[in-house]
């Protein structure tokens, strides 16, 4: 890999009367921008990236956060040369300013570029989506309700709006047409999990969405057998006992799938991701509930057969596990939401679900992209526990 590097602004915002010094920051500058660079090409994390440079996590983060100061021409160029990267820098040279007034016109030549430089980075997506999944068992009413399916989503330069869906397969029809009519990068955001619990052996990512699609029968007029689906898991996740799937009406219960929870036994895994963990308290469910109030579980089992059809389409990509977090954001990136970390005004619409929906689309494209950058709160092996499988929630600890 080869990238060609050719600055032109000059570097004197830090040592306008240093030529020397000022080359040599200029210098610096352009070998952490490739490295950086590198490390979104490669769509890896920053955990990777160490690895792969042969330092500590630490000194990524200084990297990609634009430390210039940790770091010598040698370390940089010692980095480069682990991962084979080759870089062609060219310094030009000016002359140093002849006054405070030129080497202060100089210093705002720079810092523009700076900025141009971070706007052609960030990605606008062309369209934003929100949906409010459902797992009901037969068409919600005709008249519009809550607790259905709701989606609401906004092209460049328009207001968003919601609509009603009675059946998911409606609903899929709706996000396809939308994807077809798009020309641009488009960002699709659920409120299901994408993931479950670190060691439960279900953190396959894109195999277990084909393996749930291939199980689950979800049919136009939204009868399913998320439940028997749930019971097989349930024997084969933990040898006949009932857990860690829990919920189902009377007529659904078996050995192996109960209706309460406390008739079923765990397996030897965490009962909620690391992203649950930070909302506990908050109202969020685990994935593991199938019935009742709030069974994120069933919408999950109902939902990743739909990731998994519009992941047959060119260029869609999950995050964060194949975005490296906010690295590749072109083609259609499907995330995870929970509307109730943003802001929801309940008196723009009579549907609190159109509300939610409404408020999601509204904080995506005020804080997109920086809202899908890794958050700072994670440490290193928590990082991997989300790559692994469990997935990540957007907004949570957002920069």
């Amino acid at each position: 890999m080869i990238m060609e590097i050719h600055p032109s602004e000059s570097v004197w915002d830090a040592v306008a009367d240093d030529p020397a010094e000022a080359a040599n920051l200029k210098l610096r500058s352009q070998l952490m921008d490739a490295l950086e660079s590198y490390i979104g090409h490669e769509a890896i994390t920053q955990t990777e990236a160490a690895l792969r440079f042969g330092v500590p996590r630490s000194r990524v983060s200084e990297l990609v956060n634009g430390r210039i100061s940790k770091f010598t021409i040698d370390k940089l160029v010692n980095m480069a040369s682990r991962v084979g990267l080759t870089t062609r820098i060219t310094v030009e040279r000016s002359a140093p300013p002849r006054s405070v007034l030129d080497a202060a016109n100089a210093n705002v030549g720079l810092e523009n570029a700076k900025k141009q430089r971070r706007v052609a980075r960030a990605t606008r997506f062309a369209l934003i989506a929100a949906v409010d999944w459902s797992a009901r068992s037969h068409p919600s009413p005709a008249r519009e309700t809550a607790d259905s399916i709701w989606i609401a989503w906004k092209r460049t330069g328009d207001d968003p709006r919601p609509k009603y869906f009675r059946t998911r397969s409606d609903a899929v029809a709706h996000l396809e047409s939308l994807l077809d009519e798009t020309q641009g990068p488009s960002l699709l955001a659920f409120d299901f999990p994408f993931g479950y619990p670190f060691g439960s052996g279900m953190a396959a990512k894109r195999n277990l969405y084909a393996e749930i699609a291939r199980r689950i029968n979800d049919e136009a007029d939204n009868s399913n057998n998320r439940f028997d689906v749930a019971a097989r898991l349930n024997a084969e996740l933990n040898a006949d006992r009932p857990g860690p799937f829990w919920g189902c009406p009377p007529s659904e219960e078996s050995p192996t799938l109960t209706a309460k929870a406390d008739n079923r036994r765990g397996g030897p895994f965490a009962e909620r991701r690391l992203a649950d963990e930070r909302l506990a308290g908050r109202g969020i469910q685990t994935c593991w509930k199938l019935y009742t109030r709030g069974a994120v579980g069933s919408q999950m089992l109902l939902g990743l057969p739909v990731l998994h059809r519009l992941l047959q389409r060119p260029d869609v990509r999950l995050w964060p596990f194949e975005t490296g977090w906010d690295r590749k954001l072109d083609g259609t990136v499907l995330a995870e939401m929970w509307p109730t970390l943003f802001h929801v005004a309940y008196d723009v619409h009579p549907i609190k679900d159109a509300c939610q929906v409404l408020a999601s689309v509204r904080w995506m494209d005020e804080h997109i992209p920086d809202g899908l950058a890794r958050p700072a709160s994670i440490d290193c092996d928590e990082e991997a526990r989300v790559m692994a499988g469990e997935g990540w929630i957007l907004g949570l600890d957002a920069r």
